[in-house]
């Protein structure tokens, strides 16, 4: 999708949109579903490949676009995402990509590379946030484009001194990276869910999540065909020794319903269920 919609968007803004043809897209969409029939007959033949390409075709592909079981945000959750994962590039990103949509009816007298960045940004962004599932890593392949803008404006707006920014910008990265490297020990234990995943992992009872339906994520990592997650009113049947993953800021709601914490970090806590009711 983000190879199409970047050469459609691109040939648009040059009024080429005749190009098309020359790039034979008949022939290439054939080549394409040829390699895509091979790939799925290989995998029909394996066990549960059925199910495999049910999942591919249907849950994490138009399931994900449409109504996602999973990673459902709102349209605005990349806006929020983008001054985290752009860290030093993101004041000049801004300014950047303002100023191209300030100009944007000028476009035709952009140069090249400013209207290539543009196309691999724009489009792509706007299609990834209007879809139902969101996580970071879908946008990717759209921080070339985001870097091209963010260094473009610099050059534009301040040419004698962009070899010095370039370097503060790269030293900040440095910085931040043996930062990053230093922490991330402390990060996993107390702020994700790797000790969460060896806990549950290693439990003969069931295993529910409360207000946590991105939990069945880890279904698989745990040993479990599913992940369960239970409405508040459904807490108190649950069988004894029952564990249950919940995040900390819901942990008020339950805690205490015949229920003792068996692990907790900054982020995620299990609690066991401890007497049938």
């Amino acid at each position: 999708m983000i190879p199409f919609l970047t050469i459609l968007f691109y040939l648009y803004i040059n009024t080429n949109l005749k190009y098309l043809k020359k790039m034979r897209p008949i022939s290439g969409t054939l080549i394409i579903l040829s390699v895509l029939f091979l790939w799925f007959f290989l995998i029909q033949k394996s066990d549960n490949g059925a199910q495999y390409i049910k999942l591919i075709l249907g849950q994490e592909t138009i399931g994900r676009v449409i109504k996602s079981k999973a990673h459902i945000r709102p349209f605005y959750y990349y806006l929020k995402q983008l001054p985290f994962t752009l860290l030093t590039l993101i004041p000049f990103f801004s300014l950047g990509i303002f100023s191209s949509i300030k100009n944007i009816f000028n476009i035709k007298k952009w140069k090249t590379i400013d209207k290539i960045a543009f196309s691999i940004f724009f489009p792509n962004f706007i299609f990834f946030s209007t879809i139902s599932g969101k996580l970071d890593i879908y946008l990717l392949p759209l921080y070339y484009g985001m870097v091209i803008i963010s260094l473009r404006f610099i050059e534009v707006k301040w040419p004698n001194f962009k070899y010095k920014i370039f370097k503060k910008i790269l030293y900040i990265n440095i910085f931040s990276f043996i930062i990053c490297i230093v922490a991330l020990p402390y990060y996993t234990n107390n702020y994700t869910l790797k000790l969460v995943t060896t806990i549950l992992r290693n439990s003969n009872g069931n295993i529910y999540s409360y207000r946590f339906p991105d939990a069945k994520n880890i279904s698989l990592e745990i040993n479990r065909k599913n992940l369960k997650d239970l409405p508040l009113d459904k807490i108190n049947s649950t069988e004894a020794n029952s564990l249950i993953l919940v995040r900390n800021k819901y942990i008020d709601d339950i805690y205490n319903r015949d229920t003792k914490i068996i692990y907790q970090n900054k982020k995620y806590t299990i609690l066991e269920k401890r007497n049938e009711v």
